[in-house]
Order: structure tokens, then sequence, then C-alpha cells
């Protein structure tokens, strides 16, 4: 196990390994809600949005987002690159959980703004905005 997060209202904890997996478990029964396959190596470090909707990973290339529950909308790596050294912690910075942060061991600190974290009216006015191009 390399990391591990408890959501902010503690009923759910991230557990990251050196298998690639990530678990997502429920605290009170201690029993693995689920299991997710996101990266091809190590991860590194993983967070909950604050919010507790969303999980951020760090992969050893890529950041992935997901959603903390429910059904995996699509596959992390796509999504946050940049660093050109594995990633050795990310998370989530400010109350509304919008901006993810992402550290390397190249020294690196990038700041990714996450569209899809929003509430239902946020996503509605990006699906409209992307579906008028």
């Amino acid at each position: 196990m390399n990391s591990v997060a408890f959501s902010v209202d503690g009923k759910q904890l991230l557990t990251t390994a050196g298998d690639g997996t990530v678990r997502v478990w429920d605290v009170a029964t201690g029993r693995v809600e689920r299991t997710l396959h996101w990266h091809f190596g190590s991860v590194a470090d993983g967070a909950f949005s604050p919010d507790g909707r969303w999980i951020v990973t760090a992969g050893p290339a890529t950041a992935g987002i997901g959603l903390a529950q429910g059904q995996e909308l699509f596959r992390p790596g796509a999504y946050l690159r940049g660093p050109t050294k594995p990633l050795t912690a990310v998370g989530f910075a400010g109350s509304n959980g919008r901006l993810v942060l992402a550290a390397s061991k190249d020294r690196t600190l990038r700041a990714f703004t996450c569209t899809l974290c929003g509430n239902v009216h946020d996503l509605i006015a990006l699906a409209r905005r992307r579906v008028g191009r």
C-alpha cells in the first residue's frame, strides 16, 4: 500500500498500491466498495474531492480522475498529463474541488482545472458549450 486518504465525511477510505490498484473502502463495514485499475504501474497517491464525489490518483505518468462511486466516465490517464517523471502526490485545491494539483519527481507542480467536477448546473452548461461547437 502506498497511500491512504479519508473522504471528508469519514465514511470512505481510498487506498493506492504498487500493483496499480486503487480501492475505495466503506469505513463502517471494512469492505471494498470499488477496485479500480486505472494505471499501468504503482499508484503513489490518491485523494477525494472536497464534496466526496471525485477521486484523483497519481500514477507513474499521469493523474487519473473519476467518480468515487458509480460508473466510470472515462479512462483516467488520458486526462491529466504533463510531468516528465513519475507523479508523487495529487490532491484537490480550494473548496469547490475544481483545481487538481499533481507533483512529480521532476520537481514540478502542475495545476489542472477539472471541468467535470462541478455541480449538475455546471455540467449542463459545459455540455451545451461542447455541443454548440
